[in-house]
């Protein structure tokens, strides 16, 4: 499994998106994250600039892994409101349902081989 090392992988100190799906990729081996991916960096990219920052990271970490129940209900509501209008619309509420079950049922299946193969 691969892990991002900051110094090597991202010497000047911001996280691309390349790299970024690089890295979440390896979370879910089969199956294709990229569009998940997508809105989850764009949800991390405060700033819009293109590049996850060591900020904008140690942000993402604490809201996804612990933050406080407002926190992580504006951080999904900025990942759900994928033009920024400050609203959902049901495309957009379809567009990440979608793409979330995805993810689910392809780790549901990677578990469910893992269990009957060993």
């Amino acid at each position: 499994m691969k892990f991002l090392c900051i110094q090597r992988d991202c010497p000047d100190g911001l996280l691309s998106k390349t790299k970024f799906l690089e890295v979440y990729s390896t979370f879910f081996p089969t199956g294709n994250p990229d569009k998940f991916c997508n809105h989850v960096f764009r949800s991390f990219d405060g700033d819009n600039s293109g590049k996850i920052d060591f900020k904008e990271f140690l942000l993402a970490i604490n809201i996804t892994s612990g933050g406080d129940p407002k926190s992580k209900l504006n951080w999904a509501f900025t990942m759900y409101d994928i033009d920024g209008n400050g609203t959902i619309e049901k495309d957009e509420m379809v567009e990440i349902i979608g793409v979330s079950l995805i993810i689910v049922l392809f780790w549901k299946l990677e578990n469910f081989k893992i269990q009957y193969m060993y």
